[in-house]
């Protein structure tokens, strides 16, 4: 905001006497006045010129999740999406592909995913294949293979989250992905678990930023898994942020960071010193954040992505 200068006089201009003009001589001489100086005159005050302030960008938001990994045999070797719904009930789309991946030049993909949405323990939705619904084909995001499985769902708000599993037994690559498509709230706070091994079968997590800019806090968790019941956990996780193919930033020990002291003052600091952990600003756009094990390291893993606001 601009700040107005003070009020400026002009320096005071003090006029000579003049003599008046000479009389004819008599007994008495004449007085000559000197002539009356006249005020100095000031300056015009200064109108300041309006400054329009700037036009507040909207708070940016998390809108749709992606994480491609690879699913194993055991019980606990799944893709888990876990996401928040707030402020108002969302209409989302919920894929689990398989099949698809193999087109996009992805090997070993999972032949036949099986999607289930939970809010807590108890299911709200779930499909095998989604080959015909029509909810899906209206949102213009039906997966390409019809072994690929897919939902549409209005959720109220609330914690959810999607579990992407074999329908048959089986292994491969899978990727579990939510998109918003409509309504008056906005998902917040996006996760996935799953297993993280070497090469091309890493954990992949992919989220979009719209509509403004958004401080987020990005995790890659492995030992504080253990405390879940969860067996096998990825012993050293760290975690590279692109925007597209371009890096951003990456981490393997959360400690090292220049921002640990706003991980610890906010409470968001990881359990472990071993795992990773990023705060930063971020534009609206396309992100992925790829978590992998140190030194070759594999077990499950898990991605968080949390809004902390503008």
């Amino acid at each position: 905001v601009a700040t107005a200068a003070g009020d400026a006089l002009s320096p005071a201009f003090q006029p000579s006497a003049r003599p008046a003009a000479a009389q004819p001589p008599t007994a008495e001489p004449t007085v000559t006045t000197a002539a009356t100086a006249q005020p100095p005159t000031a300056a015009p005050t200064p109108i300041p010129t309006a400054t329009t302030p700037p036009t507040p960008r909207p708070p940016g938001i998390l809108k749709n999740i992606s994480t491609r990994g690879f699913i194993g045999r055991s019980q606990h070797q799944v893709l888990i999406a876990g996401f928040i719904v707030q402020g108002g009930p969302v209409k989302v789309l919920v894929r689990a592909l398989g099949p698809s991946l193999t087109a996009l030049g992805v090997p070993g993909a999972l032949p036949d995913p099986y999607v289930s949405l939970y809010s807590g323990q108890t299911i709200v939705a779930e499909n095998d294949n989604w080959n015909g619904d029509e909810d899906v084909q209206a949102t213009g995001l039906a997966p390409a293979h019809p072994n690929d499985a897919a939902l549409v769902r209005t959720l109220a708000p609330g914690a959810y989250t999607a579990k992407v599993a074999p329908s048959r037994p089986s292994v491969g690559v899978a990727l579990v992905e939510v998109f918003f498509v409509s309504g008056a709230g906005k998902l917040s706070n996006i996760s996935t678990r799953g297993l993280v091994n070497t090469g091309d079968n890493v954990m992949i997590g992919g989220f979009i930023v719209r509509d403004g800019p958004v401080r987020v806090l990005v995790r890659a968790l492995g030992p504080s898994l253990t405390s879940h019941g969860v067996p096998g956990v990825l012993a050293n996780p760290m975690v590279s942020l692109f925007q597209q193919a371009a890096p951003l930033t990456e981490n393997d020990d959360w400690g090292t960071r220049p921002e640990a002291a706003e991980l610890q003052a906010a409470g968001a600091a990881p359990a472990f010193p071993s795992e990773s952990a990023l705060i930063l600003d971020l534009e609206p756009g396309s992100y992925t954040g790829i978590v992998r094990g140190v030194a070759g390291g594999t077990g499950i893993g898990l991605v968080e992505v949390f809004n902390l606001g503008p």
